[in-house]
């Protein structure tokens, strides 16, 4: 790196297929409409919640393996900070030309069950980058990208 040092930082993803099977899990429900019933925004409370569920876990296994994070200033990714910080990456990016039109890659099979099938002839904006791919797949080398991830 240089020379330079870099801080390991610890961080919260507060959203997500893991955090939303989790949740729906705990509360015996299955899928949009049953969250609906549920309520959007008490479901989305427990979904925040239940990712420090493990906290105390992680900062265990991280001291056990040797892999020292900053626990103390992490970053969640459902803070105004946060978000503010990717848009402020997305401009920058668009201002350098570096977003284009492509297709969505199918990245776990449940979510190629429910969505590669749907947004084949789709296209999304996304950032993204190519990937090789020996799969024979829908979701072939050519259409396939992956968006970058912070």
């Amino acid at each position: 790196m240089l020379g330079q040092g870099v801080t390991r930082i610890a961080g919260w993803d507060t959203h997500g297929l893991p955090v939303e099977i989790e949740v729906e899990k705990a509360l015996n429900i299955n899928g949009k409409r049953e969250i609906e019933a549920y309520g959007i925004e008490r479901f989305n409370k427990l979904c925040r919640e239940s990712v420090f569920k493990y906290k105390a876990d992680w900062e265990s296994l991280s001291d056990r393996i040797g892999y020292w994070l900053d626990y103390e200033h992490p970053y969640i990714t459902y803070t105004n900070n946060y978000i503010e910080t990717v848009w402020w990456l997305l401009k920058r990016l668009h201002e350098k030309s570096l977003l284009y039109r492509g297709h969505k890659v199918c990245r776990t099979v449940r979510a190629a069950a429910r969505r590669c099938r749907r947004t084949k002839s789709r296209r999304a904006t996304r950032p993204c980058r190519r990937i090789p791919s020996t799969s024979h797949s829908r979701c072939s080398a050519e259409k396939a990208i992956r968006r970058a991830s912070w």
